[in-house]
């Protein structure tokens, strides 16, 4: 079995849009915005290739979640593309800190390439 690019970035949305909700800023009000603490989420590694696995065997990948911001960054969900797959992840991040996204890929069901993302 052929696992191209497995859980690929778009764990990113799924982390990043809860923390940037919010309410449109009034006019006169950017000077204000700008100095308010914002959480800013980086991930280092986006992609996981494991390349030719077993079937039926549970492939286990960690992501680090970096928050660059000034603000806690509060992660509500992750929500993986698939039923064959299952995340774990850190709820918050401080500022300047690092947390993790570990998500667990069950190939019982599939055969040849598949790729799974977050």
């Amino acid at each position: 079995m052929n696992m191209k690019r497995i859980l690929e970035g778009v764990l990113m949305l799924a982390c990043v849009l809860p923390a940037w909700a919010q309410a449109p800023t009034p006019a006169g009000s950017e000077a204000k915005a700008a100095s308010e603490a914002k959480p800013v989420v980086d991930f280092p590694e986006k992609i996981k290739d494991f390349g030719v696995v077993v079937k039926g065997e549970k492939i286990r990948a960690t992501f680090e979640v970096r928050n660059t911001g000034t603000a806690p960054l509060e992660i509500t969900q992750v929500r993986p593309t698939c039923g064959c797959t299952v995340a774990d992840f850190d709820r918050t991040v401080p500022p300047g800190g690092k947390g993790k996204v570990v998500a667990e890929v069950d190939t019982t069901d599939f055969t040849g390439p598949i790729e799974s993302g977050l």
